[in-house]
């Protein structure tokens, strides 16, 4: 909003809250709206129309949100007058907030603004339930004018003692007014704060995050959006454990009967028995190890009598991964029945292969920059042109000299990276 309209506004509303606030508009006219339409194609100002002016123009068909020449509205010129009746009679009649006409002054001005600016903080009530609700810029401007107001007004009572009586109304108004506004400007960075714990719990998406948010912000707009993911978290959670019900069933079956080696090759077949084995110790630790030799098949073995020897050899043979097991799944390994020379191996091998990844890996990396340092070295080599002169043996001597001296670098630096 520029300023000078603001203040304008502002002071055009403390004259008009001081003569009566919403009586302000007169109760007689020359012209009738439709005469005024009639005889110049437009209304001068709506300024001049009183409340049965204002029926009279819109029950005659015209546009309620038609501007005069002055680029107001009937609802801006109500607004501001603190006219709630009217106000709410335009409202009912489709009168819009904004209303922009081309070369116009004040096109585009919100009636909310305008409401703002005038005495009557229900008037900018009217506005707001319909959801026309002023952005923070706005109102900060409004609360800007209405302080500014209040203390032009407490000014002049102090400089004119006598005015006091007289402007006790006008300053008991503009005080609603702003006590309003700031109610409206906490709602309004309640309302960034609500959004983004809504966000906040969206990306969390738990039954814990919409929970908390509805706790904080019981009366918020996302409030039924909330709720409606909390149902679908708890419908999908009872889809999970009618679908976990099915798994454990299938597994309890295949315990019961000692078939180890069936729920190794069920498991592995099946992803969903993976997913929820890993919810269960005693069960994802039987399925931990490469798909020969999982810890559930070195039971198996060792219960048809195969050798503990034996095992351990086969475990640091097959040179393949388990994990690095905590001391918890370790209590748990041992329950089962795996030895402590298992255990040994099966940690062994886990941290060779890791060891040998990381070298590996960093063995890949020394020779991607050795790679990149010779490529370096023989780009400048490339790029080392002799002056344009005449040749000579002493020239060609030189160049020979670089080249020899470029190649025992590059013999060098190999040497020494290998």
């Amino acid at each position: 909003m520029k300023v000078g309209i603001v203040l304008f506004l502002g002071m055009l509303g403390l004259i008009l809250s001081g003569c009566g606030g919403a009586t302000a508009l007169p109760k007689h006219y020359s012209q009738s709206p439709s005469e005024q339409m009639k005889e110049y194609g437009e209304v001068k100002s709506f300024v001049t129309f009183n409340k049965v002016s204002v029926k009279e123009f819109i029950t005659s068909g015209n546009d309620v949100n038609t501007l005069d020449n002055n680029g107001n509205t009937l609802l801006q010129v109500a607004a501001l007058s603190g006219d709630v009746e009217t106000v709410s009679y335009l409202l009912d009649n489709g009168a819009k907030n904004i209303v922009k006409k081309e070369g116009s002054v004040l096109s585009g001005f919100p009636a909310t603004g305008y409401a703002m600016q005038g005495p009557s903080s229900e008037v900018l009530a009217l506005l707001v339930k319909k959801g026309y609700i002023p952005n923070k810029e706005e109102l900060k401007d409004g609360l800007s004018t209405h302080e500014s107001v209040i203390k032009s007004a407490q000014d002049m009572i102090e400089k004119y003692p006598e005015l006091k009586k007289s402007y006790t109304s006008t300053l008991a108004t503009h005080r609603k007014m702003l006590a309003y506004i700031k109610q409206l400007l906490d709602d309004s960075t309640r309302d960034e704060r609500t959004e983004a714990s809504f966000k906040t719990a969206q990306t969390e998406n738990t039954l814990e995050s919409y929970q908390s948010f509805l706790t904080e912000f019981p009366e918020s707009r996302f409030v039924d959006d909330a709720r409606k993911q909390i149902s679908a978290i708890e419908e999908q959670q009872k889809q999970e454990e009618q679908a976990n019900k099915v798994i454990l069933d299938k597994i309890m079956a295949y315990l019961q009967q000692k078939d180890v080696e069936g729920l190794l090759d069920y498991a592995n077949k099946n992803p969903d028995v993976m997913a929820f084995a890993h919810k269960q110790p005693k069960i994802y630790l039987l399925f931990t190890g490469p798909k020969e030799l999982q810890v559930g098949k070195l039971l198996q073995y060792k219960k048809r009598g195969i050798s503990e020897a034996v095992l351990v050899s086969k475990v640091k043979s097959l040179k393949k991964p388990y994990r690095k097991f905590s001391l918890d799944e370790i209590e748990t390994m041992m329950n089962l029945g795996i030895t402590d020379g298992l255990l040994v191996a099966m940690m062994d091998v886990t941290t060779e292969v890791e060891t040998e990844k990381i070298r590996s890996d960093e063995q890949l990396k020394l020779v991607q920059a050795q790679k990149e340092l010779i490529e370096k070295i023989d780009s400048q080599k490339t790029a080392y042109v002799q002056p344009a002169v005449q040749a000579s043996p002493v020239g060609a001597a030189s160049n020979v000299l670089v080249d020899k001296v470029t190649d025992k670098a590059i013999d060098a630096l190999i040497d020494h990276l290998f």
